[in-house]
């Protein structure tokens, strides 16, 4: 065994002197007090032993909540035991051995623990704390406009998929993938959302733009004209756009009326034309004849034909005796409107 403490007062015997030991006992255990000296000396003796403890610390404590998400804040904890101990950690995140304040920027599972020592006794506590990844939302999509009528097109998910995708009324889109039906979709600028589902969620937005795509459509009265009518004016569907022919059509390229008296008899292709960041086109054949030539100068065999009365006020007969051959028969007015058609 070994000695603790001892003390030795030299007294003389039977004066009535006391003796003392003070010493602190750290630790459980059994320990073993020794009276020496009184061999040869008659009589009563008193030992008292008095024992001191000191208090047994309480090291609770604890965190607003046992998971975190994956962030660069600091999250302290709240001692709602002894103060003054010391704080420390199991893993790779960053703790402040006084406050217990973690940084809350690496996910995993972690251990805390708080040790209070007062002098007497040593206590310590625990609490578990999981930081989850964060999730990332960044999306874009190859462009951030496109035209109406346009190939869909398809967001690519950069950070965390699964989510889930939302826009303002008008744009179509699939909630799932984010692809945008650009043929159902009405022009405007939209904000794209896109929302993870995860236990740390995020979210990210996109301003989007479907430009309209304008439309070519355009016709004339009608596709036959006589040289000598009234210069053909176009209906369109949209304005500025441009008109364009080939060699022999005089047109105007801004309003799509077609100079006769300067064009060249003919059947032609007339185009409207759309450029820009949403190009479109359309086209109408137009054919210009001469109906100042009478009717007989038109026919191979005029034996074969008879017209009356001719000329006529509008109403005539035409009869046809060429049963061998198939002939179009087209009647128009003088500013070239088709009025009949047969074959």
């Amino acid at each position: 065994l070994g000695q603790i403490a001892f003390n030795d007062d030299n007294g003389p015997f039977c004066t009535g002197l006391e003796s003392s030991i003070s010493t602190p006992i750290v630790g459980g255990g059994t320990y073993y007090i020794v009276v020496e000296g009184f061999s040869n000396s008659a009589g009563t003796y008193f030992m008292t032993v008095d024992q001191t403890f000191g208090p047994i610390p309480d090291p609770s404590f604890s965190f607003g909540a046992a998971q975190y998400c994956e962030d660069s804040v600091a999250v302290s904890p709240v001692v709602s035991g002894d103060s003054g101990g010391v704080f420390s950690v199991t893993g790779g995140i960053a703790i402040d051995s006084l406050t217990g304040a973690i940084v809350t920027d690496v996910p995993g599972s972690y251990t805390i623990t708080y040790t209070v020592n007062n002098g007497f006794c040593a206590q310590s506590d625990t609490f578990a704390v999981t930081v989850d990844p964060q999730d990332d939302a960044d999306f874009a999509y190859p462009a951030d406009s496109a035209c109406t009528g346009a190939a869909n097109v398809t967001p690519t998910i950069n950070g965390t998929s699964g989510g889930t995708f939302s826009a303002g009324a008008g744009l179509v889109i699939n909630s799932s993938t984010g692809e945008l039906d650009l043929t159902a979709s009405m022009a405007g600028v939209y904000t794209v959302e896109y929302a993870t589902a995860g236990t740390c969620a995020d979210t990210a937005d996109i301003t989007f733009t479907v430009v309209p795509t304008p439309d070519p459509a355009f016709n004339y009265p009608t596709d036959t004209f006589c040289l000598d009518s009234a210069n053909p004016v176009p209906v369109v569907t949209a304005s500025g756009g441009t008109f364009s022919a080939g060699a022999g059509l005089t047109i105007d390229p801004n309003t799509g009326i077609i100079d006769l008296t300067n064009s060249t008899l003919g059947s032609y292709t007339v185009t409207y034309d759309f450029t820009g960041f949403c190009p479109a086109s359309s086209t109408a054949s137009v054919t210009i004849v001469d109906c100042s030539v009478g009717l007989w100068d038109r026919l191979d065999d005029l034996s074969m034909y008879q017209v009356y009365p001719n000329p006529n006020s509008g109403r005539f007969n035409l009869i046809n005796q060429d049963v061998d051959k198939q002939v179009t028969i087209q009647v128009t007015d003088l500013q070239g409107k088709l009025i009949y058609q047969e074959e």
